[in-house]
């Protein structure tokens, strides 16, 4: 959770990935979205900022090779992940259009093989990854026994995992969801996940704490969005 300045306004931190690190350095890649993001990309060299982590679960360790999906600056969350067992994985990486497909050069050094979609066209496949994912599947058989991890947006997710529960796949994915404390006290991020042992069936977790890594088939999306 990272904030700019000493400010109250805004007074809540904003939840980041860490897209890398060195012996002295974490690095960061947002997008600017709104009042917290903007004055994070208005910090100069010296200025202050305030970190609460790192906070919440991790991806588990591939087994061998897997396959990625990321949509936009979904790829953020993943980057480590592809540099840790780098030409082990398939990436799929889609996005709206050719500009927003972030480190795509780098992330391209880091894996076996790179399918790349866009709504428009401008770059690779004209579509959705979902569907070029789908179509892959269907000539790649052999994959449906792959570790699936991703990352994108919360229409993108919702709709993978219905393709995920429709072949039977295994996939773990990395939840956006607002947060406010960081640390699960608030309950401002939960999400609705299954749970047989319940007599409802179902109960909550929170992304912050619990997550963001979850397990995609866990996730009950038709009351988180």
């Amino acid at each position: 959770m990272l904030q700019a300045g000493d400010n109250l306004d805004p007074l809540l931190k904003r939840p980041f990935s860490i897209l890398d690190y060195d012996d002295e350095l974490l690095y960061f890649l947002f997008k600017k979205k709104g009042k917290g993001t903007i004055y994070l990309s208005r910090i100069n060299k010296g200025d202050v900022i305030t970190l609460l982590g790192p906070l919440g679960n991790g991806w588990p360790a591939p087994q061998g090779e897997f396959i990625v999906i990321a949509g936009g600056i979904g790829i953020v969350p993943l980057m480590l992940l592809l540099k840790q067992h780098r030409n082990k994985a398939i990436l799929f990486y889609g996005a709206k259009n050719e500009n927003e497909l972030l480190m795509l050069e780098e992330a391209s050094k880091l894996v076996k093989e790179i399918y790349i979609s866009t709504d428009d066209g401008s770059k690779g496949t004209r579509g959705l990854i979902t569907e070029i994912f789908n179509d892959f599947l269907v000539s790649n058989s052999s994959c449906k026994d792959l570790t699936i991890y991703c990352c994108g947006s919360p229409p993108m997710l919702k709709a993978f995992s219905k393709l995920i529960r429709e072949h039977n796949l295994s996939c773990y994915a990395s939840v956006e969801e607002y947060m406010a404390c960081g640390v699960g006290a608030c309950l401002g991020c939960v999400v609705k996940v299954i749970n047989e042992a319940d007599s409802e069936g179902f109960h909550y977790k929170t992304v912050c704490k619990d997550g963001p890594i979850f397990n995609l088939k866990e996730i009950i999306w038709d009351q988180v969005f």
